[in-house]
């Protein structure tokens, strides 16, 4: 604990976002682990274990469960979004490569920016515009579309990315000075939220668990809230323009996972396209620490 203290905010920050990466892709592992399972048995793990510790944190900072009520229906929204994004990325976990999934993941920062444009007017430079343009060509290198049933998990893990930059857009809206809702309401809402909604459907399509099967999706929730709180504590220590490129430390985290437990390896065509990602991240995080928009 000492040895923490005495460390930077900077330092505090690209530490636990790395934490918060790898307990996102421990998380993909685990739920992978987990076998052959409804998609609602899987997701409920994940955010009812996230519910209950971010639950306790409300509790013990006296802060309010479900949000101010001009916030509800932004709430509600982010919830409907995040969900929606995070039952499109359980079911591509057991479907394609784990270093596919989570770099098709990172296209959602990019989606977001186009998103501010069109719903926030927030100014879009020519150069932020041909970054996304060329995260998307990335993208194509890593689905390499042949409209096929293999690339029906591709095409949802799209559609998640997109889901995810909507809730992102709700965050950006519910963070302005004027609806200033606590973050650690925003993550109880949202886990205790699509928890309830998820019970309904757990109940019609239960399939019974062997004990191996419970404690992977045990670990796959608990990682998934170490992933969370990670990255929310990374950006309270430091501003995303110095600690956001390292985030990209999951997609190496998942390829070591992929290959070391289940033997899968992504192709050079793929390989290819997460250098153009990763590029265009990189090139958009070296333009904000210069204090200017690409």
């Amino acid at each position: 604990m000492a040895y923490w203290q005495k460390l930077s905010p900077l330092h505090k920050g690209v530490i636990t976002i790395l934490i918060s990466a790898l307990g996102f892709a421990l998380m993909a592992l685990f739920m992978r682990l987990a076998g052959d399972l409804p998609l609602a048995e899987k997701a409920i793990f994940r955010n009812g274990i996230t519910a209950m510790i971010s639950g306790y944190i409300v509790w013990k900072n006296r802060a309010l469960f479900w949000g101010k009520l001009q916030n509800r229906g932004m709430l509600i929204l982010r919830s409907i979004t995040g969900l929606l994004g995070i039952l499109c990325g359980v079911y591509i976990i057991d479907r394609l490569v784990l270093s596919d999934v989570d770099m098709i993941g990172k296209l959602t920062s990019f989606m977001l920016i186009v998103l501010s444009a069109i719903f926030l007017k927030e100014r879009v430079s020519l150069m932020q515009w041909g970054l996304c343009l060329v995260a998307f060509v990335g993208a194509l290198f890593i689905i390499k579309p042949a409209f096929e049933v293999q690339f029906v998990p591709y095409l949802v893990g799209l559609l998640g990315a997109l889901f995810a930059a909507l809730a992102y857009l709700c965050l950006r809206l519910l963070g302005k000075p004027e609806r200033a809702e606590s973050p650690h309401t925003i993550v109880f809402f949202f886990s205790a939220f699509s928890t309830l909604v998820l019970i309904p459907f757990v109940i019609y399509d239960f399939a019974p668990l062997s004990w191996q099967q419970f404690v992977y999706l045990v670990l796959s929730g608990l990682t998934a809230a170490v992933g969370q709180f990670g990255v929310t504590l990374a950006y309270r220590y430091a501003a995303a323009k110095d600690i956001s490129i390292y985030s990209y430390a999951s997609v190496l985290f998942s390829a070591m996972l992929g290959a070391v437990f289940f033997a899968q390896y992504p192709d050079l065509l793929s390989l290819f396209g997460y250098l153009l990602i990763f590029g265009s991240g990189w090139v958009m995080f070296y333009q904000s620490k210069r204090g200017r928009k690409p």
